[in-house]
């Protein structure tokens, strides 16, 4: 965090399972290093500055899960026995992969969810309706 002009203390803490390792300040920056636990799943970091006159608290909310996916995109009507239809969705920051649900009727024919840009290709047998839900 950049140092705040007249402020002569800061001091950092933690929720969650969140450990407080190391802080310094330099000419620059307030700087701290922190363990996350093998509970962490959702916790918070602050930072107080404070001088004679008072005190401001900033908190950051830190979470271990990914941000939630955006919309799917590809074909949603007049899908029933088609055959190699593409879906996808954009990628999602600090995900490492990403896990396809289809209905009954519907089969996965392949899926790069390892990659960037995560797509899905389905064959829709009969009856199958609708490929995906939002």
């Amino acid at each position: 965090m950049p140092l705040v002009n007249g402020a002569t203390t800061y001091s950092w803490t933690t929720t969650g399972d969140i450990t407080l390792v190391s802080s310094s300040q330099n000419l620059i920056n307030s700087v701290a290093s922190f363990n996350f636990g093998p509970s962490w799943t959702i916790g918070t970091i602050s930072i107080t500055v404070s001088n004679s006159c008072g005190s401001y608290t900033r908190t950051f909310t830190v979470r271990s899960v990914p941000d939630q996916p955006g919309g799917i995109t590809g074909p949603g009507f007049a899908v029933c026995g088609l055959s190699n239809v593409t879906y996808s969705i954009a990628p999602v920051s600090s995900a490492t992969s990403y896990s396809w649900s289809v209905p009954s009727g519907v089969s996965i024919v392949s899926n790069n969810g390892l990659q960037l840009l995560s797509t899905l290709t389905l064959n829709l047998h009969p009856p199958a309706t609708s490929a995906l839900t939002q």
